[in-house]
Order: structure tokens, then sequence, then C-alpha cells
């Protein structure tokens, strides 16, 4: 969660930490571009060579007891392990020819694969499409860097990890942006601090696009600085603050993929002892930390900030994205309010988002399983007539721990099982990391507090790095769920893609058979996660295994760790 939570909710297994403090449509030049690509694009397309089209087949007409795999094993494209601690990472690959096995060779679920390095996401350039950006058409993964309102963390961050996520297929950064830093006493815009906000915007915006967070209010404005409510007068202060912040950064060279109006609102809005023991800085005295959101149980008075900043960011750029602070969506620890949605929908706020966006904490032992808890919020959406809104998860991740030599592995089944299960929801469209690298030392409450990072505090890539470019190309594209009472198959394709991809794995704790129809080039692979594998530092994942079609159709045995399996 992105804001340090009192020490009782430590107690309950989440770990205290300190918060992270923290356009413009083109004109006709911009159109005559995007004019001239959409006229190149429909030429491409039309000499583009048609791809032959095959009958697809039933998937999974029955066990067929007789069935093999028929396998050549891809000796190469073994992707090297990004190196540590450098500034510019890319992963590389190496094609050679495939070598033949005994064409009865069986796909058991302990393998040696491999994965072949996923291409990178194509955005289209930025200057092509104007800096107000339009919902996304595909899903886009983000991070987080956690402590980014420190000078110095954000400094280290951007010298030795800013470009690697670009190169592993991630393409936003989440950020928060803190009305006291901007304007600690009440003036107006010309007196605004802007130097860390264009700072933080500036570095991100080369790289990726930027979803930026409203946190922290100054006392002047508000009752407390996690919001409640505005002091008497000062909702027009605010509008003024929410129309010169869009008017600022809804441009180039910024990048906004859109704006977040606070964080956590779902947070409680009572003071307890523990409250009153944080230091001020650290929101003392207050119903949570300054980056929170103090709304718990005031969803009227959080729909007045909400509906005024959507009107002053609509009104400087029509197409920008606005959106609730992500939910903690927390119901099983005291402190947050789990039936702020269903409130916050009944009066009427689904009219003032143009996504969902909620938080989801796997570690937390006492909730719900995440496939139960996004239906459950789904369900909300629906019964307000929201069914179809696009849903972003702004802060997800899976702790690792040295007290627990488990937990790496847990992190690396989370992003090739988990997680992908989540990802086959079609109105999840966003993905961010949070925080992408290790809170430092110096930033724990205790040194054992467990990591949320897929690199260490060291810049050190983590196992669960190795999977994570696979598992973005693996889920891109439209998603099915093609699952039974046996087992668990999710297809996914992108439009007018060659390939589709499938993600499967057995429920019932035995080896189960899966049937996939063949298509025009009648192949196949596998891609398996062995952990001796995995965990190994430096060296790579095995190759994927080539599957043969049997008729037409493949035939493959899952076990209970998930497999990625290609069809061309």
């Amino acid at each position: 969660m992105s804001e340090q939570l009192p020490e009782a909710f430590a107690a309950r297994q989440i770990s205290v930490r300190r918060p992270s403090r923290r356009g413009l449509a083109l004109g006709a030049a911009a159109s005559a571009v995007m004019a001239l690509a959409v006229v190149l694009a429909a030429l491409l397309l039309a000499r583009a060579p048609q791809s032959k089209a095959t009958a697809p087949l039933p998937l999974d007409v029955g066990r067929v007891p007789n069935a093999t795999v028929t396998a050549t094993l891809a000796v190469s494209a073994t992707a090297s392990v990004m190196p540590t601690g450098t500034a510019d990472v890319t992963a590389t690959t190496t094609l050679t020819p495939t070598a033949e096995v005994s064409p009865s060779a069986t796909l058991a679920p302990e393998p040696s694969p491999s994965p072949s390095p996923s291409g990178a996401t194509t955005y289209v350039p930025y200057a092509a499409r104007g800096a107000d950006l339009a919902l996304p058409g595909g899903r886009v993964w983000g991070l987080q860097f956690a402590w980014d309102d420190f000078p110095v963390e954000h400094r280290k961050a951007v010298a030795l990890e800013l470009k690697r996520p670009a190169t592993l297929g991630l393409g936003s950064v989440r950020t928060m942006l803190h009305w006291r830093q901007i304007e600690p006493q009440n003036t107006d815009p010309a007196g605004y601090d802007w130097s860390k906000a264009d700072e933080l915007l500036g570095d991100y915006s080369r790289h990726y696009d930027v979803l930026v967070s409203i946190v922290d209010y100054p006392a002047w404005a508000t009752v407390y600085k996690c919001g409640y409510d505005f002091q008497p007068g000062m909702e027009v202060e605010w509008r003024q603050f929410i129309r010169a912040l869009t008017e600022r950064y809804s441009r180039p060279p910024y990048r906004i993929a859109g704006w977040e109006i606070s964080n956590e609102v779902d947070i409680k809005t009572t003071i307890d002892d523990l409250d009153r023991k944080r230091p001020p800085e650290w929101g003392g005295g207050e119903p949570t930390v300054p980056v929170g959101g103090c709304f718990g149980d005031r969803p009227e008075a959080y729909l007045r900030f909400l509906k005024s900043a959507r009107e002053e960011i609509k009104a400087v750029a029509p197409r920008s994205i606005v959106t609730l602070g992500g939910l903690a969506y927390v119901s099983t620890i005291p402190g947050f309010h789990p039936e702020f949605l269903d409130r916050f929908l009944a009066l009427g706020g689904g009219e003032l988002i143009d996504v969902m966006n909620l938080h989801w904490f796997p570690d937390i032992p006492t909730e719900a399983a995440g496939i139960t808890k996004f239906a459950a919020m789904r369900a909300s959406l629906a019964a307000h007539g929201k069914a179809d809104l696009p849903i972003w998860i702004t802060e997800t991740y899976r702790l690792t721990q040295n007290a627990d030599p488990d937990s790496p592995r847990r992190q690396m089944l989370f992003l090739t099982r988990d997680l992908v299960q989540i990802l086959a929801i079609p109105q999840v469209q966003r993905v961010y990391w949070y925080g992408w690298v290790d809170f430092p030392a110096a930033f724990k409450a205790q040194p054992t507090d467990p990591d949320r990072g897929l690199v260490t505090a060291a810049y050190e890539a983590k196992p669960a790095l190795k999977v994570l470019p696979l598992t973005i190309t693996q889920t891109d594209g439209r998603p099915e769920d093609l699952s039974t009472d046996r087992y668990t198959l999710l297809r996914f394709q992108a439009p007018r893609a060659a390939e589709v991809h499938y993600v499967a794995w057995s429920k019932t704790g035995r080896s189960e058979r899966i049937l996939l129809p063949v298509r025009g080039e009648r192949q196949a692979r596998a891609q398996l996660f062995p952990w001796a594998a995995v965990k190994e530092p430096g060296g790579p994942l095995p190759a994927p295994v080539r599957i043969g079609a049997d008729g037409e159709q493949h035939v493959i045995d899952v076990g209970t760790e998930s497999i990625f399996l290609t069809v061309r």
C-alpha cells in the first residue's frame, strides 16, 4: 500500500513504512501527421499478405488416451539475464537451429524449456497522438518508484534503473504530486513551486507515460493532509490548483496517462492513539498519512473533491483520463471501509471516473483470493450500470523476505499464475507494480520488513524479473477463459496476430491433458518455469519445447504449475 500504515496494521502482517512523498491537443501539424499515418497504415494493410485460414477445432473434447506430444526441442532462444546496477540494460536473443527429439516425447509437469524474450510493446509516437491520451486500446504495464519524493532516491533510480523496465515491455510510471509541496502557502499560480514536479514528470516522460496521483493537501485548504473535507471556502483554491496543474503538464514534453484524485480514499476518517503517536510530518494526529485519502465513511465529501477536479481537468484537456484515488479495497483489517465503493457508486460517482482504479495485495492472509475480490468489485460496478468500465490495477506486488526462502518462488508464481487469472478479465487494461525497487534500508520500519520489488535495493534483478517479459507477451490480447473443472486454460490473442497464447495448469493436483487446435503453420511451443533454472543468478531459462501436431490438434499434459503455450 502506498502509505505508512499505523502500527496496529503492522501487527496484522502488513509492514509499516514511510510514505512516498510526493494535453493540450496538437494543432494542425499533428493532425497532418495523424492523417498521413492513417493513409500509410491503410496502404500497408492493403499490401500485407493474407494468412492461410484454418478451421478451429473444439477445445478438449475429452481425454485422448493414446495421444502423445510430438516435440522438437528449441536449443536456442535463451534470454540472457539482465545485468544489475546499470543504467541501460537490454535483453538479447540468439537463434540457432533446432534439434529433433523422439516423436513420442511427452510433455511432463517437470520439464526443461526457456524464454524467448518478449518484444517490447509498440507505442504510437507521442507527437503523433497528442498530449491528451484517450483510453488505451490494449494493456499497459507500469511501475512505481516508491521513494521518488526523496531527491537522492529518485536520482539514483533514474541513473540505475529508469531504462530497464522499458526494455522489458513496461510503458508507464505512476507517481505522486503533493499539493502541499507545490503550494505550501495560499497563493496564486505564479507563486507555485513546480521544481520537484517538473523533475519527476520530466524524467519519467522521456521513457514512459505517467499516471499522476494528487495527494498531501495543505492545512490551509483541507481539514487534514489526507483530505476529509475542504476548509470553508477552499474549494475554489483546489479548482485553481488543479487547473494550473493540468495546464502545465497536459502538453509536451510531459506525457500524462491519467489523473488520480487522492490515493486509497477508502481509508478511515477517525483518529486513534496510534495516529496521535505519528510525527506531524507523517500525519500525526490525523486519520492516516498525507499520501493516503481519509474519506472512508465520507463518500459525499470525496465526490466534491473529485467533481471539482474533473471539471477543471476536462476544461483544459477534455480527453484526459480522470479516476478516483485507487481503493485499497481491504475488508478484513480495521481502518478501511470496504463499503466505500458501493456508496460512491450509489451517489453517482461512476459518472465522474473514466476508469475503475484499485489496489490488490495478495500477501494479506486474511483477504479473499484475488479472483474473488475482483468478482466482488465487478459485481458492484455492474449493479450500478458500470460493468464495462475499464479497470486499472495501480498497485500490486508479491513480497519477498530473506527469512522466508520460498518467497522469491511465490513471487515468480504470482507472475505466471495468480496475476494471469486477473489479466483474463477483459476490462483490466493497466497493471502497476508497487514498488519496482525494494525499499532502502533507511526507510524501513524494521530490517526484517518484507520487500515488494522485482529489483533489490542494490538494483539487482530478483528471479521473478526473468519471467516478467514472458508474462507481458503471453497475456497480450483479448482474453478468453476456456477452463474446465479439471484445468485452467486462459487464451490471449492480439488483433491480427499470427500467434495465439495460452496459459494452463491442472486444478486436480495431477497431470491433465489439454487439446489445442492447430493453426496455419501447425507449430506450437511450451514454456515452463522450473524453479531451479529461474532462481539461478545470471543463468537463462530453459528453451521452449516445440510441439508437433497430432492430426488437427496439439496434445499437452499440464501439471499444477502454469505452462505458457503458443500456437502459430
